[in-house]
């Protein structure tokens, strides 16, 4: 019987937590070393540690300098900053703050450091200027002030380490995806049908319009622009549209003729 409250007590505790908050992390793990040498990879953008494909770079970091980083993350624990949100250097809510949260939303920079067959990562955030750590998300409607993403900055010495590292990582992922969509381009990549992928577009500048979805558009010329979207950036999109600016009409490049779209429109 006291076996029987004490689970029902546990489950109170739990529903009350969830209520209070929402995506509350566990605490992080820390480590203490890393043995034998080490891979360094980087990705950069929205979800970048599950979905961004790693940025072609040279940059590597010292291993000691990623355990400090990875554990300065990790001394956070989210359970206890839910109580103490002044401590937080940041916070945006996305609902009334649409802009900025997709600024930082965007701005992730994942720092992966491969050894042997084991890994870890971290994730930091570029935000005006500065690095921050997600740390805790808070969604109590008993508190509607209190709603939003928290961030904490990175020390001193981890961002005077971290920062020209990081710079370069950033421009260099950027510079791998400033190629501009051609219509050449698009009559090439139609030519895949069924088969063409998220990936295939990753080298063409194009401008995030995704909010709670995948949408992104590539400008083309005066007359026309590129739409991908989808619940998720990686794989095969729902949607490929050629548009024309003019007159709205569009065609999905994968099922209908681009050529006879392009000259209906020119």
């Amino acid at each position: 019987m006291r076996s029987g409250k004490r689970i029902l007590l546990c489950s109170l505790l739990l529903l009350i937590s969830l209520m209070t908050g929402c995506f509350v992390k566990l605490p992080k793990e820390t480590i203490s070393t890393i043995d034998g040498d080490i891979q360094c990879e980087f990705r950069v953008g929205q979800n970048a540690r599950f979905i961004g494909p790693a940025v072609e770079t040279d940059a590597v970091f010292d291993k000691e300098q990623f355990i400090k980083l990875f554990n300065e993350d990790g001394q956070y624990d989210p359970l206890y900053l839910k109580y103490h949100l002044d401590e937080c250097d940041l916070k945006i809510n996305a609902d009334e703050q649409p802009e900025e949260w997709d600024k930082i939303f965007n701005s992730e920079i994942n720092i992966k450091a491969i050894f042997g067959e084991d890994s870890r990562s971290v994730s930091v955030h570029w935000y005006d200027t500065k690095l921050y750590f997600f740390v805790l998300c808070m969604g109590s409607k008993s508190k509607p002030e209190e709603i939003g993403y928290y961030y904490i900055e990175l020390s001193q010495e981890m961002d005077e380490y971290w920062r020209p590292i990081i710079e370069r990582v950033v421009k260099e992922a950027e510079d791998a995806s400033s190629t501009p969509l051609t219509l050449d381009d698009v009559k090439e990549l139609s030519e895949k049908g069924d088969e063409l992928l998220w990936s295939d577009f990753k080298q063409y500048r194009f401008k995030d319009y995704g909010n709670g979805l995948y949408i992104k558009r590539y400008d083309i010329d005066e007359t026309f622009e590129l739409t991908i979207g989808g619940d998720s950036d990686i794989g095969k999109p729902k949607y490929i549209r050629l548009s024309c600016k003019t007159d709205g009409e569009f065609i999905d490049i994968r099922t209908h003729d681009v050529e006879s779209f392009i000259s209906a429109h020119i």
